[in-house]
């Protein structure tokens, strides 16, 4: 009844996010490759994959006086992204003969790619859309990323960013504040229709108050080490679309709140009598 894992390689990404491939067989399964993978953050569970089942028993010695297994494994960060992982791993494929004379065996390797989870709203394109005049938006910054020809928010050109979209439904004053669990993420407000071509419009900096972490030297304004940043304000247009980046240091998967407040003029519908 015993499980034997065997052979293992492993690989970190950027986020901190770990995968382990390796080979498991049991007296009811033949050799299989297998991955296991331990997100960075405790917001996320593990998980185990059997990448390929055994197809068959395996016996070959190769001349030796044991049965040989475990020649070919191998896992990596993808080095186009670093956050996804390859693996590459061998199992027992189809014997020939019984399947239970030495030489019968047959040994494969099988592919797997490991895809951690991104936020939605990565990407520009993929903006979260948000209405209305009061709002708050809870969610998660998954493993934030840059994308082509994003620009470089706060000048500071190592935080990622995600993103939303809102409509301003009337002319007037708005208020964008922003919270974390960890660390407040900065706010930015653009107008613009493409990533590239952005104009910015305000950020939480330039507002006052907050203590503020510092940035690693060179790379421009530091984000706020306490849970909130300070209130973007700015004039809004009615009928104008305004782009949004909620931006951080890169990090697994931290919570965000974003509050927006554009207050409605009152509406007067009589006039009080006059006191005589």
């Amino acid at each position: 009844g015993a499980t034997f894992y065997a052979y293992p390689s492993l690989a970190v990404n950027r986020f901190g996010d770990l995968l382990i491939g390796y080979s498991r067989f049991k007296s009811n399964e033949y050799a299989s490759a297998y991955a296991y993978y331990k997100p960075a953050s405790s917001q996320e569970s593990a998980s185990h994959w059997l990448v390929k089942a055994g197809e068959g028993p395996y016996f070959k010695t190769f001349d030796g006086d044991e049965n040989r297994w475990g020649d070919y494994t191998s896992t990596l960060a993808d080095p186009t992204n670093d956050i996804d992982f390859w693996t590459l791993q061998e199992y027992a494929a189809q014997a020939v003969g019984t399947g239970y004379t030495n030489g019968d065996g047959r040994w494969g390797t099988w592919w797997a790619k490991i895809a951690p989870a991104k936020s939605t709203n990565d990407h520009f394109a993929n903006a979260i859309t948000l209405s209305g005049l009061l709002l708050t938006n809870t969610g998660l910054f998954i493993r934030p990323t840059k994308e082509a020809g994003e620009l470089n928010h706060l000048t500071n050109s190592t935080i990622a960013s995600i993103w939303f979209n809102w409509t301003a439904p009337a002319s007037g004053k708005v208020t964008l504040k922003a919270s974390g669990d960890v660390l407040a993420p900065g706010v930015v407000v653009y107008t613009g229709s493409s990533v590239s071509s952005l104009t910015l419009l305000s950020d939480s900096f330039n507002g006052s108050g907050g203590d503020q972490a510092p940035s690693p030297p060179g790379t421009g304004p530091p984000l706020h080490s306490g849970f909130t940043t300070p209130a973007v304000v700015f004039n809004a247009t009615n009928g104008v679309t305004y782009r949004i980046a909620l931006v951080e240091f890169p990090a697994s998967v931290t919570t965000y709140t974003l509050v927006l407040n554009q207050p409605s003029p009152p509406l007067i519908t009589a006039h009080p009598w006059p006191k005589q």
